[in-house]
């Protein structure tokens, strides 16, 4: 589904969840007769043209709404997913080594036979890999320092 922006108003908050569990602004205007571009706008915190400020959930809209989707102001909100754990991540950075640099993969192997070792600093460890693991994957990028050598080298 669509990542919506932030918004401070908590019917668009509403709206937002609506539209994440319900197919999209399309789906929940056509279910509620209302015009798909209004609820994109307002779901997007598009500008009224008017005013400058982000567009709302206006009486004639939020009545349709209760109206095809009651309670859709209650909804509960969805809980945050607790961060993944080690036993989580390993998987996902094994399975990304071969798309890691050089650098990146060597690390992520010590780490792993370091954990192995008899009074591991595991939470330290654990740490490192779900930090590489939040990193956007870069198989091209390579170590500062690395790329200080090479530059050095070739002259």
């Amino acid at each position: 589904m669509a990542d919506y922006p932030h918004s401070d108003d908590p019917l668009v908050q509403a709206l937002q969840r609506l539209l994440s569990a319900n197919g999209g602004h399309i789906a929940v205007a056509q279910i509620a007769r209302v015009g798909d571009q209004s609820l994109y706008q307002i779901a997007f915190c598009k500008p009224d043209a008017k005013t400058g400020k982000p567009k709302g959930v206006g009486p004639s809209i939020r009545k349709r709404l209760d109206t095809a989707f009651p309670g859709w102001l209650t909804a509960p909100r969805p809980k945050a997913l607790p961060p993944p754990d080690l036993a989580q991540a390993l998987p996902v950075v094994l399975g990304r080594l071969p798309s890691l640099n050089a650098y990146r993969s060597g690390q992520v192997l010590a780490a792993l036979q370091a954990a192995m070792q008899p009074l591991a600093p595991l939470e330290q460890i654990e740490r490192d890999l779900l930090q590489w693991l939040a990193e956007p994957s870069t198989a091209t990028s390579a170590h500062p320092a690395a790329a200080t050598e090479k530059r050095q080298a070739q002259g």
